[in-house]
């Protein structure tokens, strides 16, 4: 899983989806042009909701689109 970190261009809904996942938050992040938000943007697989009561958001796409 580290992929999604690292900004790896592997597609990772199908294991994101193998174990059930549907989002994807980090908690902390105050800064929108925080390297880490670069890494995840460039990630196959995740649309960006942003930044939420919770923390900076991703939706796991679907499999089959």
């Amino acid at each position: 899983m580290g992929s999604i970190v690292t900004g790896n261009s592997t597609d990772v809904r199908a294991t994101l989806a193998g174990m059930g996942v549907s989002f994807v938050v980090i908690d902390g992040i105050v800064d929108p042009t925080d390297p880490l938000l670069s890494r995840i943007r460039s990630v196959p697989g995740l649309a960006e909701v942003g930044d939420t009561s919770a923390g900076w958001l991703w939706r796991v796409g679907p499999l089959n689109g």
